[in-house]
């Protein structure tokens, strides 16, 4: 039996044996979840959680602290100038730091401490290693623009090399097929992947919607560029394939992984590498059967 596990959810026993759960999101308060997982009363409850809006940032701190700081480049033209996609990828950097270090003061950050920093994540994570290098030099330019202090302690630290992408064989995507056949979300999802050739994140971006005449419309979150994708007949065969009312567990649409927790079916390590890359953002359950 396929399981999702739904994020931000801390289960425990009591001293009475009973099992309890809680929605624990940093920076959010903890709503305790009634009921058992996947029920009406469970879900209602966590979906409530999940919607609720994070306490403004810096409301709790001092002038000149890191905490006033972000919540104030969060205002800023610097920052509503970026993309959506952008704003969402520096807030996950940024409220992080703000959550963890927002009582300092923003002119105490050495760099010694700034390199520090971007090393210990990089040691496992170099992609985010570069994308915290990215949001932090901008934040500490606008800590220089409000006269916080005079220098940026993340100008100068070099970025990590992440190597390419690794381009499926035919061998490869055969072997994926194989173990995911058409009907399901994984395929579905590789086949919209592969006959438009869009970014992850465009791609988590289709609805029916923008489906007309045997054509997907497509508009980049990266470039503004506004596309019209003809439809592959493999894809055309996937979408109708896909079934038009899924239940509760197949259409988790709120962060939560849209793929089975264990992906043990045997598939090969570019499956798995592609699941775990989609998981979390391709809303398949929007996808129904179409009159294309």
């Amino acid at each position: 039996m396929t399981s999702i596990r739904l994020p931000y959810v801390q289960e425990y026993r009591d001293r009475h044996g009973k099992a309890r759960r809680y929605f624990r999101r940093p920076g959010f308060k903890r709503w305790a979840l009634p009921g058992t997982p996947g029920s009406p009363q469970f879900m209602t409850a966590y979906e409530a959680a999940l919607s609720a809006e994070c306490p403004p940032i810096g409301r709790k701190h001092k002038d000149g602290t890191v905490g006033v700081l972000v919540a104030g480049f969060y205002r800023s033209a610097a920052f509503e100038n970026l993309k959506p996609q952008s704003q969402r990828l520096y807030r996950l950097v940024l409220d992080k730091f703000a959550q963890e270090d927002g009582h300092r003061l923003v002119r105490d950050m050495p760099r010694r401490v700034a390199m520090s920093m971007i090393e210990e994540i990089g040691a496992t994570k170099p992609g985010m290693a570069n994308l915290t290098l990215k949001a932090m030099r901008r934040l500490f330019a606008y800590a220089i623009k409000k006269e916080l202090r005079n220098d940026n302690p993340f100008v100068g630290i070099e970025s990590y090399k992440l190597g390419t992408h690794h381009t499926w064989t035919d061998a490869e995507i055969a072997r994926y097929e194989a173990v995911w056949q058409i009907g399901t979300r994984e395929r579905l999802a590789f086949d919209l992947l592969l006959y438009t050739g869009q970014r992850v994140g465009d791609v988590a971006a289709m609805r029916r919607s923008d489906l007309c005449k045997g054509e997907i419309h497509v508009t980049q979150q990266k470039t503004g560029a506004e596309l019209v994708i003809p439809l592959h007949p493999n894809l055309v065969r996937s979408i109708k394939a896909y079934p038009s009312k899924v239940s509760r567990s197949q259409s988790l649409d709120h962060g939560a992984g849209l793929f089975p927790a264990s992906f043990d079916q045997g598939g090969p390590s570019a499956a798995d590498r592609l699941t775990s890359s989609i998981g979390a953002l391709l809303p398949i359950a929007l996808w129904g059967r179409s009159s294309l």
